[in-house]
């Protein structure tokens, strides 16, 4: 299991490799399309990258974003963000 601090620090190195205008970006190619429950797209992929390396369920994942200040999300709301529902 990926260390969740890990996830936080390390976020800075990863968003170098990220475009400018992740959020341009990702609402051209309807990637986000409204930002109810995520504030944005570099919001929604740091979700999306916790959940792909960490073995933490999606409520957890929800638990590691209010605790992060990075969203107000359930579990579920988490899956339907990253699936484009």
């Amino acid at each position: 299991m990926v260390e969740l601090s890990v996830l936080d620090e390390s976020w800075a190195y990863v968003r170098t490799f990220l475009p400018e205008n992740l959020d341009e970006s990702a609402h051209a190619n309807q990637a986000l399309v409204r930002c109810r429950h995520v504030p944005n797209a570099e919001t929604l992929l740091r979700l999306a990258l916790v959940y792909a390396v960490s073995d933490l369920y999606l409520k957890d994942v929800a638990a590691w974003a209010s605790a992060m200040q990075l969203a107000e999300i359930t579990g579920a709301r988490v899956i339907l963000s990253c699936s484009g529902i």
